[in-house]
């Protein structure tokens, strides 16, 4: 029988779920011959990880950080983020029992709960960090490391803010326009499959239809909801009215529009879009149609077909939103979740 060389944790729940993180501890050498690496990546810097199976074959691709090593300490630490479905997990333990690893029990926290419900790996970062340190305990180090240390987050903080709401209430991305400008070919472009229907008559889609996505790259990759709603514009049918009130509130409940317009088809009015709306994306669609209307020189505009080169237009619209997004933070920062969490730490830093 192999001797354990390696100790690891499942840090999430037992249930499936979009994600999964694993605590590992190991020496180096048998850190890297278990992940398949030949040289440990760089701490606290999320290294893209293809995970071997037991017997050798591809077993599941994710996100491998390594911890910052403890001084005289012949062990390394690490965590890794995965899917986590059940398969995935039995295939994980069955790797590191191959190789004698043993199973420490799950982790007991305040902020379990947290880690449990994260659905992207910037969620799971933060909870993590958390796990390590509460924002106040963070707050009272950089207070030790004194007033220039100080001044340096303090500055930063406000810019951080709307991760709270932002990791754990994902936002809405809702996507309207006339009946039949794209809306629907869009998402299901999006979404490389046929979510909703398409076709060439107005007015398909009677209500609004979502799909959760993973938005963003490396260490940014947020959780957000793509929204489908039914077409803007004058109709006398009460199936069509009531369609469009519940697309109307669907911009109400908006962290960014994208407004689709056709243009193979002569461009009504401006859509009437409520004021409270944070972001706002313009798609002049179907490029490959001759133009019936010239796209204003905006920067909030965005020309393309999905198909015409459909990857080409979601990267595009994808690399707009993400320039919404606030500066991204230290991936050892425990963001505050809460408005008295924010306060509590503002507070302790301003005492400087």
């Amino acid at each position: 029988m192999a001797t354990a060389q390696g100790h690891f944790r499942r840090l999430t729940g037992l249930q499936a779920s979009a994600l999964s993180a694993w605590a590992l501890q190991a020496k180096p050498e048998e850190l890297c011959g278990c992940m398949g690496f030949k040289q440990l990546p760089t701490p606290d810097q999320p290294q893209w990880l293809q995970v071997p199976s037991a017997d050798g074959g591809p077993l599941d691709e994710g996100v491998f950080v390594l911890k910052a090593p403890t001084e005289g300490s012949e062990v390394c630490s690490a965590e890794i983020f995965l899917h986590g479905g059940f398969g995935v997990a039995r295939g994980l333990e069955a790797l590191f029992r191959s190789r004698g690893w043993v199973e420490e029990h799950p982790v007991s926290s305040s902020d379990q709960t947290l880690l449990l419900s994260t659905r992207s790996p910037l969620a799971a970062q933060v909870a993590l960090a958390r796990l390590r340190q509460t924002p106040e305990e963070w707050g009272r180090k950089q207070k030790e490391k004194g007033a220039a240390s100080v001044y340096k987050w303090k500055s930063r903080l406000h810019a951080w803010r709307p991760w709270s709401d932002l990791l754990f209430a994902p936002p809405r991305i809702v996507l309207a326009g006339p009946p039949n400008s794209g809306k629907s070919s869009i998402l299901n472009a999006w979404l490389q499959k046929e979510r909703v229907t398409v076709s060439p008559h107005p007015g398909t889609t009677r209500d609004s239809i979502e799909a959760t996505i993973l938005l963003g790259e490396g260490n940014r990759v947020l959780e957000v909801v793509l929204v489908d709603t039914a077409g803007l514009g004058e109709s006398q049918e009460q199936l069509d009215q009531l369609a469009q009130e519940a697309s109307l509130r669907e911009l109400e409940r908006a962290w960014c529009v994208i407004e689709v317009w056709d243009l193979g088809v002569e461009r009504g009015a401006g859509l009437a879009l409520p004021d409270a709306i944070c972001h706002r994306i313009h798609l002049a669609h179907r490029e490959d149609l001759p133009h019936a209307w010239e796209v204003p020189h905006e920067d909030s505009w965005i020309v393309g077909s999905v198909f015409k080169d459909a990857k080409q237009l979601i990267r595009e619209i994808e690399a707009r939103i993400c320039t919404f997004l606030p500066p991204a933070f230290p991936a050892d920062f425990p963001l505050p979740v809460s408005e008295k969490e924010w306060l509590n730490l503002e507070r302790g830093l301003s005492d400087i």
